[in-house]
């Protein structure tokens, strides 16, 4: 099983569009998360997702640092990933998902900012790149 990851207009990252499903809260939504190997936690901005999730009762647990600043991440309860995959679609559950509150600590705009692709789920795949074709891979192993 093999997703293909696809390079942003404006840059030389990558991106993997995945669907995001809370079972609890019943929510589905697509988000195009930036594949980032430094990044040690998997996270959704607040700019990126519907602005209802941001109106409903999620909890701030988790606390983050970046390049905007320190901040707060709402819990978006037991969620799965669904991507597009060469042979069809591939369901990954992974629990509970950090959402980005759009307000730094210190009460300040977080910047806008891509979703988050961290290496807590891109370790249970092996990254491959294509020089011919300068296409990113991911590809399940078996290891987690």
């Amino acid at each position: 099983m093999q997703i293909e990851c696809f390079q942003g207009f404006n840059d030389k990252r990558y991106y993997v569009p995945a669907f995001v499903i809370s079972k609890q809260l019943e929510l589905v939504f697509k988000i195009n998360f930036l594949v980032d190997t430094g990044a040690s936690t998997t996270l959704l901005s607040w700019n990126e997702v519907p602005y209802a999730t941001l109106q409903t009762n999620l909890r701030e647990d988790r606390m983050y640092t970046a390049m905007g600043g320190s901040f707060k991440a709402f819990i978006l309860p037991e969620c799965s990933l669904f991507f597009y995959a060469d042979m069809g679609i591939y369901n990954l559950e992974v629990g509970d998902l950090g959402l980005s509150n759009y307000h730094t600590v210190d009460g300040r705009l977080c910047p806008a900012v891509p979703s988050v692709l961290g290496i807590d789920i891109l370790n249970k795949f092996d990254i491959s790149f294509s020089d011919d074709l300068e296409r990113l891979f991911l590809t399940r192993n078996n290891r987690r």
